[in-house]
């Protein structure tokens, strides 16, 4: 039997050629690398043309809140290629080009339409409430993930009277205090409010005589003669029959609170309202606060002054006892008792101011003068 051997043959490559073959394999190598990075299709810069909206001027009223306000619409150019487009739409006070703007919505279409409680909500962040304002609004477009650059479409000038909100109570949610610092005249002496309707009432009232008196009345119809007068009972206690109720304080306001659960009063003397918080930039220490001034035609406190960018609450007689910030959750310039920090984003000068006048229809607002 014989054996089959087969055998290879050793070639020896010469060195030129082997450098040849390295070569080439390399650069075949980085090739595949560099299309594999630029697989990624690079979109066609975003231009948006045509931008138009419904209204050059604006009177908003919360009457008809639910009913459109602004139509805005806008067009692209042929060459875009992504379908994948985030449109904004941005506002700010005509003039300061849009280095404070805030947002009324974002959308994928480039038609979006707000109503009056939306643009109301956004603008009074702008301009004071029932104050008259010119505001700068445009399009803000950009591919959502990727490294293009947001672009903008021409700005267009909307002026715009925005409403503060009003809350509307029932008699039962209201008891009127009339007394000797206001004659007594009860169609327009000041009340105080159950806003959560529980029966717990409470407001802020200026009692302009140093020995003021008063009654508790709350309407129980529709009718004048439909209400209940309460009396002073003692060791705060109110009820049907009794003495009047009275301040022993001096005058000055008042924050007065009546609980018809309990049959229980009481009040506190407001000395001050004061702000505290990381943007009150001129205090060295936490523990002082930024006084503000009392207007007593409006029962309001404001200041103008410098702040810097962090937040800030509202503090009665320096202290935390009774305080305001604002809860998400609520229309804008609306405060609440115990609520969140009200933030300033960014470092300039602000007029700010808590008005206290509408038991239940608590407002303030922050305005940026520069």
């Amino acid at each position: 039997m014989r054996q089959l051997i087969v055998m290879t043959e050793k070639r020896n490559v010469p060195m030129f050629g082997k450098f040849i073959m390295i070569s080439l394999v390399s650069l075949l190598f980085l090739s595949c690398r560099k299309d594999a990075i630029n697989l990624e299709p690079v979109a066609a810069p975003i231009q948006i043309k045509n931008f138009h909206i419904s209204a050059s001027k604006l009177v908003l009223s919360q009457c008809n809140a639910k009913n459109t306000a602004l139509l805005l619409n806008w067009d692209l150019n042929s060459a875009m290629v992504s379908k994948d487009i985030k449109y904004t739409i941005e506002s700010a006070i005509d003039g300061f080009n849009f280095a404070d703007s805030v947002e009324l919505g974002s959308s994928d279409q480039t038609e979006m339409r707000f109503s009056v409680k939306e643009v109301n909500s956004q603008i009074s962040k702008l301009i004071n409430a029932g104050t008259a304002g010119v505001i700068a609004i445009r399009v803000r477009a950009e591919i959502p993930y990727s490294k293009v650059a947001a672009v903008y479409s021409e700005a267009i000038a909307l002026e715009v009277t925005p409403y503060q909100y009003h809350k509307k109570y029932g008699d039962s949610q209201m008891i009127k205090i009339p007394g000797n610092y206001q004659n007594w005249d009860l169609l327009i002496a000041p009340q105080i409010v159950s806003a959560g309707n529980k029966g717990e009432y409470e407001g802020y009232i200026n009692f302009t005589n140093p020995s003021s008196q008063f009654l508790l009345i709350k309407r129980t119809g529709a009718q004048d003669n439909s209400k209940v007068t309460y009396y002073n009972m003692g060791n705060n206690k109110f009820g049907l029959e009794g003495s009047m109720l009275s301040i022993s304080g001096g005058a000055g306001v008042y924050l007065l609170k009546a609980n018809t659960n309990t049959n229980t009063w009481g009040y506190t003397k407001i000395n001050s309202w004061s702000l505290q918080g990381t943007a009150i930039s001129d205090v060295n220490t936490k523990n002082q606060d930024k006084v503000m001034i009392y207007d007593e035609s409006t029962l309001s406190w404001s200041i103008t002054s410098n702040f810097a960018a962090g937040n800030f609450r509202f503090r009665a007689n320096n202290a935390n006892d009774i305080n305001f910030g604002h809860n998400s959750t609520e229309e804008t310039g609306v405060p609440n008792y115990n609520g969140d920090n009200i933030p300033i984003k960014k470092s300039g000068n602000y007029t700010i101011k808590l008005q206290l006048q509408s038991a239940g229809n608590y407002a303030y607002y922050v305005k940026k003068n520069s």
